[in-house]
């Protein structure tokens, strides 16, 4: 588009996705390879004279933060939250005409969010330190005068992110500035469920893992933490990412089913994609079963994305500065274990030598498969993703990451058939999810294959030596304004003491060197003896 993009959302079939930004807001259709606009809801708006309450348009400046798309029966709103605390509702059967405005928040609105249950709820987080519960079914009857049905407080407190609970329909949780988290029931308007202080700076995201009870926050401190909500209030996080930058945007990727004959088709989900702030454009994918370095990295735009969502489990769409949507096949990106040295050793003062190594196994990787960039979304009004006949469905990775051993134990995995999750993969399907402490506490993790080798240098250091030459050294005596034949002897007896240590130890060569210093600086005294007396 050549326009910013602050933030995107998918549609409840994934076929759509929704654009926001200060110049933007339109909707883009994604189907069989091709990308083309849909809606310019932001070119409706404009050229459309009156509101949905039959009144004049007010002239004002779309400045969109984010986005989000209704589901179910509510599946024609789409909702836009602006920097000046407005949230504007549309219904795409009527895009000209905004459905409702919701004037509540006196601050920036930084998230909106629809209920995955209940498509009709909406859920608003705003600077203004509240978070408050809308009902959009009434809009169409109410255009001007829609009010929220709740208001949680966040203790004055502004909320960068607020999510449903994937598994309960009345539970949601937010992140605020100062770092905390809190998890609510949208039924009790007193208190907090679950109130955390996660983070030493603010909490930029926060993100429900599948299973429900477990939540990912991740904040300006460089770290990203998961939660055990059924912990309650006292508790310390149960896994941890320490991360090389601010993480401003993370998602758990979409959980996969499991690989293990004894899980029944069960699935897991192990996974969090992190994007930071400004300066590092780098996405990575972490995995928690070794959480020491990313499992995936990739670098699609010169500064870091502004949005992303997964759009299944290989699809990464993300938007950003430079009014790009592009969709990764994650499974073509690098793997970060692949750019590491396999080989290392560290010596100690002791000469003790510790030593792992590997050979690196080279992996012969199919030609339809090499040098696969990320696909460019939206562009342009049309764009063909499509480069062949193969490419028309997106080409799925040979390599299995449910069970990926070539991250998870250094050994490149043997080629397994893989389930393809497909473009159009529905990600609210439903099925047995395996909880994340089942996968993380009870399950081998990575387990290192390399060679080790643990020993002493033979010409190492003996402490023993060391102590007996340092209790009985000579090694220090001051040197007189005037050297005389006294000094000269002091001088010779420490060198030939020390000599003779040494020797009496068997350092031979430290004997001899001795020696030899003896003699050099003997005989550097000797002359400036002779010229004091001359």
């Amino acid at each position: 588009t050549g326009l910013e993009i602050n933030t995107l959302a998918i549609n409840e079939q994934g076929t759509h996705a929704l654009l926001g930004g200060k110049e933007i807001f339109k909707t883009v259709r994604i189907e069989d390879g091709v990308c083309a606009e849909d809606v310019n809801l932001r070119t409706a708006i404009r050229s459309n004279p009156v509101q949905a309450s039959g009144g004049p348009r007010q002239t004002y400046s779309i400045d969109i933060a984010d986005v989000a798309w209704a589901k179910g029966t509510s599946g024609d709103f789409v909702a836009a939250a602006t920097s000046s605390g407005k949230i504007i509702l549309y219904d795409l059967g009527h895009a000209g005409v905004p459905a409702a405005q919701l004037h509540e928040h006196f601050r920036q609105v930084h998230k909106v969010t629809f209920n995955p249950h209940r498509g009709s709820l909406l859920l608003s987080g705003s600077q203004d330190g509240t978070v408050r519960l809308w009902d959009i079914r009434t809009v169409r009857e109410q255009a001007g005068a829609l009010q929220s049905k709740r208001k949680y407080s966040g203790q004055s407190d502004g909320v960068r992110d607020v999510k449903w609970s994937p598994t309960e329909g009345v539970d949601f949780a937010f992140g605020t500035d100062s770092g905390w988290i809190q998890c609510w029931d949208i039924r009790n308007l007193k208190s907090a469920k679950t109130r955390i202080p996660a983070h030493v700076l603010a909490c930029n995201v926060v993100d429900w893992h599948p299973d429900g009870r477990h939540i990912a926050s991740a904040g300006s401190d460089k770290a990203v933490r998961v939660w055990d909500l059924s912990a309650g209030q006292k508790q310390k996080h149960r896994w941890e990412l320490k991360t090389p930058y601010p993480v401003m945007n993370g998602r758990w990727r979409p959980a996969c089913e499991s690989s293990m004959p004894d899980d029944n088709g069960a699935r897991q989900c192990t996974q969090f994609a992190t994007a930071y702030d400004r300066e590092h454009p780098v996405i990575h994918v972490w995995d928690l079963r070794r959480p020491a370095l990313p499992f995936r990295a990739m670098q699609p735009y010169p500064s870091a994305p502004t949005d992303l969502l997964w759009h299944s489990q290989d699809l990464l769409w993300t938007v950003g500065r430079e009014g790009l949507l592009l969709q990764s096949d994650i499974q073509h990106t690098r793997k970060v274990i692949d750019e590491r040295c396999l080989q290392s050793f560290v010596i100690n003062p002791e000469g003790d030598v510790n030593m792992v190594t590997q050979a690196r196994k080279l992996r012969r990787i199919p030609k339809r498969l090499r040098q696969t960039p990320p696909a460019p979304l939206f562009k342009s009004n049309t764009t063909d993703l499509s480069t062949g006949h193969e490419a028309s469905f997106l080409s799925r990775s040979w390599a299995d990451d449910t069970i990926d051993n070539s991250f998870l134990s250094f050994v490149p995995a043997t080629q397994r058939t893989r389930k393809s999750s497909g473009a159009t993969s529905n990600l609210t399907g439903r099925s047995e999810m395996i909880p994340l402490n089942m996968v993380l506490d009870h399950r081998r993790t990575f387990t290192p294959q390399q060679v080790s080798v643990v020993g002493k240098l033979p010409w190492g250091f003996d402490s023993e030596i060391f102590k007996y030459l340092a209790r009985r050294y000579s090694l220090s005596f001051s040197l007189p304004a005037e050297i005389d034949d006294s000094f000269l002897r002091t001088v010779q007896n420490a060198f030939s003491k020390n000599e003779k240590l040494a020797y009496k130890a068997g350092l031979y060569r430290l004997s001899q060197t001795w020696k030899m210093c003896g003699f050099v600086v003997q005989s550097h005294l000797n002359n400036r003896a002779r010229a004091q007396r001359d």
